[in-house]
């Protein structure tokens, strides 16, 4: 085993540590809700009392996983990213069959299809560009020539509308 292959597989242990950690907070963390994660309106335990020593002790430990899962989860990233840079040994890369003389026509011929096929989705996406920018644009001058739409408060309704013109 390589050292790429070997901090890949490291990092991907990691990774999984990490998740698991995750799960680990989410656990402690509806713990600590109790009731109140169902939708019900409790009081909090009186400071001092078990029950509010029992929640604090599982909001802890909720974050101590979670900063453990973070942690993890980068080093583990970093891990992976590592091992995907460090080069394969020569002796497992094949090697190279000698390039053969490309004939030009039929280069001449796959451009003209790509640039053909990229036409068409490039006229698309302009066609498609312009409607948007025409609908929003009538959308916005009737609401400035409105005369109901005079007030502040109308407008703010209606401000999400503007950054896509």
């Amino acid at each position: 085993m390589t050292r790429g292959r070997l901090l890949v597989l490291l990092g991907g242990l990691l990774l999984l540590v990490g998740l698991i950690c995750s799960l680990g907070s989410t656990y402690y963390q509806v713990r600590a809700m109790g009731e109140a994660r169902q939708g019900v309106a409790v009081l909090a335990p009186p400071k001092g009392s078990p029950e509010m020593l029992e929640k604090e002790r599982h909001v802890h430990r909720s974050d101590w996983f979670f900063g453990l899962g973070l942690v993890l989860t980068a080093a583990g990233i970093i891990l992976q990213t590592c091992g995907a840079i460090f080069p394969a040994p020569a002796a497992a890369l094949p090697a190279a069959a000698p390039a053969a003389p490309v004939n030009p026509e039929v280069l001449w011929n796959a451009y003209e299809l790509e640039v053909g096929l990229y036409r068409d989705y490039l006229g698309l996406i302009l066609k498609g560009n312009a409607f948007y920018y025409l609908g929003v644009g009538a959308i916005l001058s009737y609401y400035a020539t409105s005369t109901s739409s005079t007030s502040q408060g109308n407008w703010d309704c209606k401000r999400g509308l503007m950054p896509g013109y």
